[in-house]
């Protein structure tokens, strides 16, 4: 399928979770690779990525190191993908909502209200549907590659005061992504951007 018609078509969707992607330059012939992967998280994900470093460092014997810096460490949350692209960074877990306007299939990657409601959905449509497919494809166009999905929770709006209405949250500031950011204030909700490392103290 088209990226275009798949745009066109996809009509509902939830959220996905983050993208792994690497520059395609990250494994030139060499014997050893130290490359630098910046997440989109802070200390609070030190534990999982302390696993998968090793993991990689284990599955390579020892040929392939990662060095993993927290979010907005070296670059903006919302600029790692053209970092991967240009080379400033080997690697990066991002998030297809931080750029939808550079790729075209992130809104979709990223999540649509509906899209999926279960782990078992989403990969279902991320290998048996083609989205995975067609993200690598839209990834190599920016001089990324697209490692593959990094599936998250379902989508929850946490806040101090309870939301019973659309004019409650009218009343707040609602931290969003760049693609949730689009559909919340088409209801006329305010909207900012903050790194994911900062939520919890925001």
């Amino acid at each position: 399928m088209k990226r275009r018609n798949f745009l066109e078509s996809a009509v509902l969707g939830t959220v996905a979770g983050a993208a792994a992607v690497a520059s395609p330059s990250a494994f030139a012939a060499e014997s050893k690779h130290r490359l630098r992967l910046q997440s989109y998280w802070g200390k609070e994900g030190d534990a999982q990525f302390d696993t998968f470093l090793d993991n990689v460092k284990t599955a390579s014997d020892g040929s392939v190191r990662i060095q993993r810096f927290a979010g907005s460490a070296l670059v903006p949350d919302a600029d790692m993908l053209q970092a991967v692209s240009e080379g400033t960074l080997d690697m990066c877990e991002g998030y297809g909502g931080y750029w939808p306007g550079k790729v075209d299939v992130a809104a979709v990657e990223a999540g649509l209200p509906g899209a999926w409601t279960t782990y078992e959905e989403a990969r279902y449509i991320f290998d048996s549907r083609g989205l995975r497919a067609l993200a690598e494809e839209a990834y190599a166009e920016q001089n990324v590659h697209y490692l593959g999905p990094v599936f998250g929770g379902a989508y929850d709006l946490l806040t101090k005061d309870p939301v019973k209405s659309l004019e409650d949250m009218r009343k707040m500031k609602i931290r969003a992504t760049p693609s949730v950011a689009k559909v919340l204030q088409k209801l006329d909700i305010p909207t900012v951007f903050m790194p994911g490392s900062e939520l919890y103290v925001g």
